[in-house]
């Protein structure tokens, strides 16, 4: 099975709390579990690589960097996916990396996930995976004593196929998770962030009352262009005339930071 690699996006499935999205709390910050970091301010602690799917041409002597990654100083670090490709780097303050390291090894229990686990769950429960040529998901987790690696393949398309393997849930969790830190570091850290979203609830209000609003976690997509150009979509999930139904606000941010906002108001849709 083979699949395309990623680009520079971001996508998110989780339901998480808004805090998680890497805008933690005082409190959160405090009470979180120290982890004992590599002694180089440079090493890699955490990473998320796409591999595999539909191949791509390959560009003689460039090397992919994975699609984030997160030192033991903090830094995150998003792009180089191609070789025009820009780099964008954010900083986490130690309290932040040890409160997205409690998330991913006490929340999502990564540690505990063994090799070929997911498999034998997914084997054992009679459905075979129908998709071809999709991505597979590698999570790294390096820390001072130990280090985890995992590879599962099209891990969040077969997330909903397979609810009753926790495993799975965890593991395409704490991929979202990180997929949330790079589309933050992609707009530019949290204030722009935060900017963007009091804009999209401001225009979800002067569209209806009658409309959620969204929250951090809806974040589902991120892009931004070789020239700047920023694309930017929330998704949430409600009730409607008790049926689920699913909000999407797009949002387009020119270079010069002029923000276009449409909302995708679903009962305009089924009235």
């Amino acid at each position: 099975m083979a699949g395309s690699n990623e680009s520079s996006t971001f996508v998110s499935e989780s339901t998480a709390s808004a805090a998680e999205v890497g805008d933690l709390s005082q409190e959160a910050q405090g009470q979180a579990a120290q982890y004992k970091l590599p002694a180089d301010p440079e090493a890699l602690v955490l990473s998320l690589q796409y591999g595999g799917g539909m191949p791509l041409p390959e560009q003689p002597g460039f090397k992919p960097t994975p699609y984030v990654r997160v030192t033991a100083a903090g830094k995150v670090i998003t792009g180089g996916s191609s070789p025009r490709a820009p780099v964008f780097e954010m900083q986490l303050s130690p309290n932040e990396l040890q409160s997205l390291l409690a998330e991913l090894l006490e929340r999502d229990r990564l540690l505990e996930i063994k090799s070929g686990e997911i498999d034998a769950a997914i084997k054992e429960s009679g459905q075979a995976i129908m998709i071809a040529d999709a991505p597979a998901t590698t999570l790294t987790i390096r820390l001072a004593e130990r280090e985890w690696q995992l590879t599962q393949y099209a891990s969040r398309m077969i997330k909903r196929q397979y609810p009753q393997v926790e495993s799975l849930q965890r593991f395409v969790s704490a991929e979202n998770r990180l997929r949330r830190l790079q589309g933050v570091a992609l707009l530019g850290g949290q204030e722009e962030m935060q900017a963007i979203l009091a804009a999209v609830n401001e225009a979800i209000g002067a569209k209806s009352a009658e409309l959620p609003t969204m929250e951090a976690d809806c974040l589902e997509f991120v892009n931004r262009d070789p020239r700047g150009k920023l694309s930017v979509t929330w998704v949430k999930e409600y009730e409607l005339a008790e049926k689920q139904s699913t909000l999407t606000v797009r949002v387009e941010v020119a270079p010069t930071g002029q923000r276009t906002i449409s909302v995708g108001d679903p009962r305009e849709l089924f009235p």
